[in-house]
C-alpha cells in the first residue's frame, strides 16, 4: 500500500512538516482540499467518511499518527504513485461536495 512508500520517504517529512503544520491551524474557507491536513479532514465525520470511501485503510493504518499532519497532496508526492491521480481527483470532488465546517460552537444553516 502507499503507506509503505510514505514511510520510506519520511526523511522528507522534516522539509514539509513546517508548511503542513501552518496549514493545520486554519480552516479552509471553501471547504476541504487536497492541501488540508489529513487529521483536519478526519476530524469531521463527513470528511472521515470521504477518506474511508475513497482511500480505504488510510485512517486505520498503524502509521496514521506519523502522517496525519500531512496533506493528501503531500502523501501522494511521497507515495511514488501508490496514491494515484484518479484517487486524488475522486477524493477532491467528494471533499468539495461537503459543506464547509462551521467555526467551533456554531452550526451551519
Amino acid at each position: 500500500m502507499f503507506v509503505r512508500s510514505v514511510l520510506v520517504s519520511l526523511a522528507l517529512l522534516s522539509l514539509v512538516q513546517d508548511v503542513d503544520a501552518q496549514t493545520a491551524t486554519t480552516t479552509p474557507v471553501s471547504g476541504y482540499t487536497l492541501d488540508t491536513p489529513i487529521e483536519t479532514i478526519a476530524g469531521d465525520p463527513a470528511g472521515a467518511a470521504v477518506l474511508n470511501k475513497d482511500i480505504p485503510g488510510l485512517l486505520t493504518d498503524p502509521s496514521y499518527g506519523i502522517f496525519k499532519i500531512l496533506s493528501l497532496k503531500t502523501i501522494a508526492a511521497l507515495s511514488h504513485g501508490d496514491l494515484d491521480d484518479q484517487t486524488l481527483t475522486q477524493t477532491e470532488a467528494d471533499l468539495k461536495a461537503l459543506r464547509t465546517p462551521a467555526p467551533s460552537g456554531q452550526q451551519l444553516p
